[in-house]
């Protein structure tokens, strides 16, 4: 019986170091895609500013 319970705990010791493992995989994908698509969008945006811009300074240096 007691070899057992041994058994048993230390599947479950195993199981939860596995859990922990693809947990921190997970967390860690899913923070790299937010920031990945944050700094994308964050990009776009100070370029399409940026373009807007000069494209209003190059409309008014011909007056």
């Amino acid at each position: 019986m007691a070899a057992v319970a041994a058994a048993s705990a230390e599947l479950l010791i195993i199981g939860w170091y596995i859990f922990r493992v693809l947990l921190q995989v997970f967390l860690e994908c899913c923070i790299y895609w937010v920031f990945r698509y944050s700094l994308q969008k964050l990009a776009y945006t100070v370029s399409r500013t940026g373009r807007q811009v000069l494209g209003e300074r190059r409309q008014r240096a011909p007056n």
